[in-house]
């Protein structure tokens, strides 16, 4: 833990070092702030590696590495700091400068790749006593998480563009990544007692035992902090201001809801729009009826899609306590209704991409034969009693593919 935990902050320093290279030195104390705990950090390594003999026959030679680095890194912080800001002052920057810079740069990548090796290495000796990666990727629900990332570069790709700037896509789709993946992390943690009772999710790590809650809980919450400055560090303040309105509504409102009330999956519903938002203003969108437009088609979409999975697996959301309003609804017919009802309102919102000069006739066309498809479809699921949801379930989801598809290759 304390090998991961010192890697995070390194990278977090590498960051704000970043930023304070390009922004002509703010920032700075926030640099010196966060060193005086990687310090720190790599102090109580030393101490745990020294005290342990089998640590130490296994690690010495990294550890001393590492604290050769962190020295050398330290003057040559330093050495960059006196020459920027008080030996240099001319406005081109002279070779040592330039040397001091290139060199603190290059320690400081040499001993974030350092503590990944050691971080691999202190995980192949604990293992079996440690959780190993795959359960940390299973915590960010790749499939779900990746879903969202198709809409962030739908969104991104569809705004009026800063430029071309594949470095921006990069930082707004991994920041994206980390902020939904350390949610789903943080949503594992908080229902592990609904996952335990249902058999659709009792084999997630930490119901199965395959990792500790704590674990869990950690990973999720640093996970997302560095979400959330990759974003604000590397895109913008307002992508930033999103991703934790995305995280704070679905861990803290709608993962609680979903115990309480069946209108969790509206609210729900939200942070499941947003990615949609999120990649529009990264790449240079503003707020406004364009966007509302895509937030919507986003957010409808899910409410058929939604009613159908909690339909198809009542039975496991009854046994884990939560809210959904099939719980209620023996016979199916309400929630065969409420398909249909969203389903009619998505149908009339993807129409409105093209009045809003989002899109064009290719578009509209293939909206409205799309959209007649997937209504049909929810009209048949009610008459037959919500026999085939499941169906309905994949079927929506390739209504959406087919959606968002359309959209871009429309403007490209």
């Amino acid at each position: 833990r304390l090998c991961f935990t010192t890697t995070a902050f390194v990278y977090v320093q590498l960051i704000a070092g970043a930023v304070v290279r390009h922004t002509g030195g703010h920032g700075l104390l926030v640099h010196f702030f966060i060193a005086f705990f990687v310090v720190v950090h790599v102090f109580f390594l030393n101490y745990k590696m020294l005290r342990e003999k089998d640590l130490t026959g296994s690690f010495l030679g990294q550890i001393l590495l590492l604290d050769a680095l962190v020295v050398c890194q330290i003057f040559l912080g330093l050495g960059t700091y006196f020459f920027k800001f008080f030996l240099e002052k001319t406005v081109e920057p002279r070779l040592a400068q330039v040397l001091f810079a290139t060199a603190h740069q290059s320690t400081g990548a040499l001993i974030l790749a350092n503590l990944f090796v050691l971080c691999f290495r202190v995980q192949r000796l604990f293992k079996g006593k440690m959780s190993s990666s795959t359960e940390f990727l299973e915590l960010m629900k790749p499939r779900v998480t990746f879903a969202a990332l198709a809409t962030t570069l739908a969104g991104y790709l569809l705004a009026p563009h800063l430029g071309s700037d594949p470095a921006r896509i990069l930082n707004t789709l991994l920041g994206a990544f980390l902020v939904g993946g350390g949610g789903n992390a943080l949503n594992q943690f908080f229902e592990r007692d609904v996952d335990a009772r249902m058999p659709r999710t009792a084999g997630r790590p930490i119901p199965s035992n395959r990792l500790e809650p704590s674990h869990a809980l950690w990973f999720g919450g640093v996970v997302s902090a560095l979400g959330l400055l990759e974003l604000l560090f590397f895109v913008s303040l307002e992508t930033a201001l999103i991703g934790a309105l995305i995280f704070l509504s679905y861990v803290f409102i709608y993962t609680p809801l979903k115990r309480i009330t069946p209108l969790n999956t509206y609210v729900g519903a939200i942070p499941g729009a947003l990615p949609f938002v999120l990649g529009w203003v990264a790449g240079g969108g503003s707020l406004g009826v364009q966007i509302a437009s895509l937030f919507l088609l986003a957010f409808l979409w899910q409410l058929p899609h939604f009613y159908a999975i909690a339909w198809t697996y009542k039975l496991d959301y009854r046994r884990g306590g939560l809210r959904m309003m099939p719980d209620t609804d023996e016979s199916g017919e309400e929630t065969g209704r409420q398909i249909i009802l969203f389903s009619a309102l998505l149908f009339l919102a993807s129409f409105l991409p093209f009045r809003v000069g989002i899109s064009g006739h290719l578009y509209l066309a293939i909206a409205v034969l799309s959209g007649v498809i997937f209504l049909g479809l929810a009209i048949r699921l009610l008459r037959r009693h919500l026999e085939g949801a499941k169906r309905f379930v994949t079927a929506s989801l390739i209504y959406l593919f087919v959606l968002i598809v359309s959209l871009v290759a429309d403007k490209v």
